[in-house]
This record gives structure tokens, sequence and C-alpha cells, in this order.
């Protein structure tokens, strides 16, 4: 897996994890302090957060870190397809 193939897969993973805990974007960028443009760069894999973002959003999604890369039960849900935006 590429760099840019990790950034997908971790954006999709985030975007599938903030809708099980019915937020949106804006939700969830007001809860981690992070801006509205940031969480979708994220989502779409334009740009790689750092470590204590993907912390602030793990705990807002109520999940683990480790979670956040769990990219095996994300290819197992077609819509979590990185192709499929």
């Amino acid at each position: 897996m590429d760099e840019v193939e990790l950034r997908l897969y971790l954006g999709q993973r985030v975007k599938y994890l903030r809708r099980l805990s019915n937020l949106t974007q804006a939700q969830l960028a007001e809860k981690t302090n992070l801006s509205v443009n940031y969480i979708s760069e994220i989502e779409t894999g334009i740009t790689s957060p750092t470590l204590k973002t993907l912390l602030k959003i793990a705990q807002e999604l109520h999940v683990e870190m480790k979670e956040l890369f769990n990219f095996e039960q994300q290819v197992s849900h077609k819509n979590m397809n990185p192709q499929n935006k």
C-alpha cells in the first residue's frame, strides 16, 4: 500500500466512522476544533493528518485510534472502496 492509497483508505474509514456516529463533517469539526474543510480533506485523502489530529478524531468518534486503520473491515463494505466517492 502506498501513501496515496493509505490516505484514501484512512479518509474513507474516518468518513464511515463519522457517519456511524451520526455526525456531520461540521459537527465533527466543531468537536475536534478543526475546520470543516480540513475534515473534508482528510476524508477525501487530500491531506495526511497528524497523530494528534487522528487522536482527536478517534476520541470524538469514541473509538480507539487503531480503529481508524481497520481497513480489513472497510474493504468488506462495498461503499467503503476509496474509488467510490
